[in-house]
């Protein structure tokens, strides 16, 4: 192993390294794996140092949850570049494809569409706002080598701005509204005998 033992629970990084190892100086591997080789720790994480600090991680795909008939937990695709173009070098491609899929009766699927999305953003390696991300080394480092897509990608919806002052406007006229129907009540109340 050139990077590291694979831990006693998964085994998952040694069957990387022995793919990695049969390909040629310019070879490419994709694998589908589950999400937990992006961030385990201990020999898991020894072995993303190793790939990432001698850049042959491309790119690191986020998929849909129940896309395979094995599992229903999400995946991720891994691409290996043993001879990275000059542009990408020093660089990985997070792309989060974990919404492009269409639901089906047993098990979700990728529609053409979807497939031709993630194809043209890994072709194109470039940001597009909540889907993929192109990152730095120095950024993955600062982040303990984690590769998990979502840490890269951020696909969570801007909050509405609150305009506190209208807020407010409507709070007092609330508030007015409440006092005003209390008043009425105990004018009732006072005509049918009842005091305060």
């Amino acid at each position: 192993m050139k990077y590291a033992l694979p831990s006693a629970s998964s085994a998952d990084w040694m069957w990387i390294q022995h793919m990695t190892a049969t390909l040629n100086s310019s070879g490419v591997l994709g694998i589908v794996l589950d999400n937990g080789v992006l961030l385990r720790c201990g020999q898991e994480k020894a072995s993303r140092q190793g790939y990432v600090d001698d850049d042959q991680i491309e790119a690191v795909l986020a998929l849909s949850q129940n896309l395979f008939y094995n599992t229903g937990s999400p995946g991720t695709i891994l691409i290996f570049n043993k001879n990275k173009r000059p542009e990408r070098k020093g660089k990985i491609l997070f792309i989060d494809a974990s919404s492009e899929y269409e639901k089906g009766k047993a098990q979700n699927f990728l529609r053409d569409s979807n497939v031709e999305k993630i194809v043209s953003a890994f072709d194109g390696f470039e940001d597009i706002e909540k889907f993929c991300a192109v990152v730095g080394k120095e950024s993955i480092v600062e982040n303990d080598y984690n590769l998990n897509v979502s840490l890269y990608v951020d696909t969570s919806e801007a909050e509405p701005e609150i305009d506190v002052a209208a807020v407010n406007e409507e709070l007092k006229e609330l508030i007015r509204q409440r006092d005003e129907s209390y008043r009425e009540m105990q004018a009732y109340l006072k005509d049918l005998g009842y005091e305060e």
